[in-house]
């Protein structure tokens, strides 16, 4: 202990006289510079084709952990090549061990992070805060995705593209095919410069390597930290079709590169639905259309449908306010990232799930809708307008414009408008007309760790004018990271496409994490403290919160941490606990501690715990949230989560136990056979969602959906809602 205690304090002071010089996250941006391809390539994972044997090999990967900057054990090189048709990216991972980890073949699952894997980051419009990734491990499983702002990861988007990998002497290989449209670039007129990222995942050591280091604290989609991608520009020159004396291998290129600026994406649905009083069948039709206009891409949605997203995770809220739900629609989850405004689950401008629910959050139909997208030079622009009803009850019409001009830097500054407009005179099961207009910048770069982001919104609904304002900055250093918020919300502010959890008050934050790094079997030790208060228009505290969380990690991927807080908080209102339990107005004041553990996420079995002990407005909250994910083989994957919390607040005569329990598993045929199960329980609502999911990618972007959803009664395991569902999708061409 005294030991330990001697190697913490050592580090401390070293790392706190070392942080000057530690604080500039990265050097000079490394480049590598694509070739055209001289001869069709044949997509198989194996890097045996002539051309890549002619290609200029490009090493230098760096250590992200669990050695900060360490040199890799093992080899890793890639080579880029073009043609008229797709970026080509030919990759190689040295590895002596017979212990090359390939447990995963569903599609878009995070858990291929988990393997071997190879990722793979473009940023195609070099505005340093986009990404579209692209992962295979070994086994051929693949997850491509979306990186929002340097910071979101959403999996939900898909593109079109192939990739092949194969276990080899040595090591493994893998191969990338992405069509030009699936980048948004134009061969006629490429860029002269794209930015470019590799991470390689390697389990054996619960290691991760970049050829760009991704250093804590940024993400590993920060784009401003990518390395550079030159050569396109003679992708002007080439011709149509690459040179090559073999048919059949001209034949293979064009099939894993085949893609269109222009799509028709019909679907056919199919099944029943029982919501206790019987079958009914059920049945719909509808059609995207996917149409380029010169710098612009446009999509058009009629009857759309969405059937084949997976439902949400059982949540309990005992919060006075609501509940942030991510957006899984993968119509509204492309472009996301141009959508973004505002602070991401608690203040955003634009919160697409609003778009087909009404007042009450019921499901309203998407009678039809459209999206643009595009750019005039280094501004881009977003246009959403959607309505919803059904044929001859057209509900509203609702939309969003979202400019935002980009700097070479990688800040941007930008503006909203949206609106929502009734149907109907009433305005019936619709909230009333609604339009917000706002601003808002980044500052970022690449040299300074400094990001700061600024947003204003203001509203109009039924007369009553409103106002949002919020700066946020934060210094994403190695060791040191003080951050800083600062935030008002008008008592009339309404934004009806808009997620906002509080208005009326004044809000302020500031926080500082410190993290220092270690030699032997610790990797770090992160402390973060915090403070923030919130205070109403007349300048009364409502709210104080002083939280500190500290956690130790080893190089192995263990990890254990203990956090504590207090709070000082004010309910201005009534509010329901959810088991019937009514919270008084008042002020009350707070204390809570915990405990936390892990083991690595690598491993067939990983598990945490996290034990947690509270007052609660009155009472006491026990709660105890575990968590289990078991990988027995390449074909099969069971996670579950359990949140269990027992509330006792005797001068309410409140005594209850709330359990969620969320289990998932996932089977993977291949990579284009899929099956996923859920089972949701929730004690405090007396239901058991269930939900079993087949898909099968028949053709190139094209999927066959297989879906039985029902709720059952947690008592006798009574069926109040179940239906099955067949979809089809087909994309031509």
């Amino acid at each position: 202990m005294i030991r330990f205690r001697s190697t913490v304090v050592a580090a401390l002071v070293v790392g706190w006289s070392a942080s000057a010089a530690a604080e500039s996250p990265v050097g000079e941006p490394p480049v590598a510079v694509a070739r055209p391809a001289d001869e069709p390539l044949k997509i198989d994972g194996v890097l045996d084709d002539a051309a890549w044997t002619r290609a200029s090999k490009n090493r230098g990967f760096i250590e992200r952990k669990p050695v900060l900057r360490g040199k890799p054990p093992v080899d890793t090189w890639f080579a880029v090549l073009f043609d008229r048709r797709a970026l080509y990216i030919g990759v190689w991972c040295g590895d002596d061990s017979k212990d090359i980890r390939a447990r995963t073949t569903t599609r878009d699952s995070f858990q291929v992070f988990a393997d071997d894997a190879l990722s793979v980051k473009l940023d195609p419009t070099h505005d340093h805060r986009t990404t579209v990734g692209l992962v295979i491990n070994p086994a051929g499983g693949r997850l491509d995705y979306r990186g929002v702002n340097e910071k979101d990861f959403r999996r939900e988007f898909d593109t079109i593209w192939k990739g092949k990998a194969k276990i080899v002497k040595g090591g493994w290989s893998a191969e990338f095919a992405i069509p030009w449209t699936s980048l948004g670039i134009d061969p006629k007129q490429p860029p002269k410069r794209i930015g470019l990222n590799f991470s390689r995942d390697h389990p054996r050591r619960n290691a991760t390597y970049d050829w760009a280091l991704m250093p804590p604290p940024y993400r590993p989609v920060s784009a401003s930290l990518y390395g550079h991608l030159d050569g396109l520009d003679k992708l002007a020159t080439l011709p149509d079709e690459a040179t090559g004396t073999s048919p059949a291998a001209e034949a293979a290129a064009r099939s894993a590169t085949r893609g269109s600026k222009w799509a028709v994406i019909p679907y056919l649905l199919g099944g029943f639905r029982d919501e206790g009083s019987g079958f009914d069948l059920e049945y719909n039709a509808g059609i995207d259309v996917i149409a380029p206009l010169g710098d612009w891409r446009a999509r058009l949605t009629v009857n759309t449908d969405f059937a084949q997203v997976d439902v949400d995770d059982q949540v309990l809220n005992l919060t006075r306010f609501g509940l942030f739900m991510p957006e899984k629609r993968e119509f509204f989850v492309r472009d996301v990232d141009l959508f973004s405004f505002g602070r991401s689950g608690s203040a955003q401008g634009f919160y697409s799930r609003k778009i087909g629910l009404d007042a009450s959050w019921n499901r309203v139909p998407i009678l039809a809708g459209t999206k643009v997208v595009g750019h005039s030079g280094p501004t881009q622009h977003g246009l959403i307008a959607m309505a919803t009803g059904r044929p001859g009850d057209l509900r509203a019409i609702q939309g969003v414009y979202r400019p935002l001009y980009r700097f070479e830097s990688g800040s941007t500054i930008g503006g909203l408008i949206t609106g929502q407009v009734p149907a109907n005179s009433d305005g019936s099961g619709m909230e009333s007309t609604n339009a917000t207009v706002g601003v808002d910048a980044t500052l970022r770069g690449r040299e300074n760790p400094l990001l700061v982001e600024a947003f204003a919104i203001g509203s109009s609904d039924q007369g009553k004018k409103g106002y949002v304002g919020a700066l946020d900055a934060t210094w994403r250093g190695l060791l040191l990271r003080p951050r800083l918020g600062l935030a008002t919300y008008s008592r009339d502010f309404q934004s009806d496409l808009g997620f906002f959890l509080r208005t009326a008050i004044h809000q302020g934050a500031a926080g500082l994490a410190y993290e220092p790094r270690f030699k032997g079997d610790l990797e770090k030790l992160t402390f973060d403290n915090s403070v923030s208060t919130i205070l109403d228009f007349s300048g009364k505290v409502l709210d104080t919160v002083a939280a500190n969380s500290t956690t130790l990690t080893w190089k192995s991927g263990y990890w254990i941490g203990v956090h504590g807080d207090y709070s000082a908080i004010t309910a201005q209102s009534d509010f329901d606990l959810g088991d019937g339990t009514t919270v008084p107005a008042g002020e009350y004041t707070n204390a809570r501690a915990g405990l936390a553990v892990g083991t690595p996420g690598v491993q067939n079995i990983a598990f945490s715990m996290t034990l947690r002990g509270r007052q609660f407005f009155g009472g006491t909250m026990l709660q105890a949230t575990p968590s289990l994910t078991v990988r027995p083989g390449g074909l099969l994957r069971f996670e579950v989560y359990a949140n269990l919390q027992k509330v006792t607040i005797d001068n309410l005569n409140a005594d209850f136990t709330s359990v969620l329990v969320n289990g998932r598993a996932a089977i993977g045929f291949s990579p284009e056979l899929n099956l996923d199960l859920y089972a949701g329980w929730n004690r405090i609502r007396d239901a058991i969602p269930v939900q079993a999911r087949l898909r099968w990618t028949w053709r190139r972007a094209s999927d066959l959906f297989v879906v039985y959803q029902a709720n059952l009664d947690d008592h006798d395991f009574g069926v109040g809602f179940q239906s099955l569902l067949a979809k089809i999708t087909f994309r031509y061409p």
